[in-house]
């Protein structure tokens, strides 16, 4: 798909460690489906995954190092 300059703002990046790696319009179902991943195991609990809704974008970090808080679902 190409992006000109009239759709490319309207975009979510997809950041990975602080890198740019995509854009998508479909943001808070990606975030939905990665979270739920997380959730049963599929992805590890260390990766955080952050929308930002103000600036349009996902932010996931995989690097190592992070800091964890307990999470407890109730």
């Amino acid at each position: 798909m190409n992006v000109n300059d009239d759709n490319f703002h309207t975009k979510t990046k997809i950041m990975i460690n602080g890198n740019w790696v995509a854009f998508t319009d479909q943001g808070a179902k990606i975030v939905t489906v990665l979270k739920n991943a997380r959730q049963i195991g599929n992805i590890p609990d260390e990766v955080s995954i952050v929308r930002d809704i103000v600036q349009n974008e996902i932010m996931i970090y995989t690097d190592s190092g992070r800091c964890m808080r307990p999470l407890l679902k109730v």
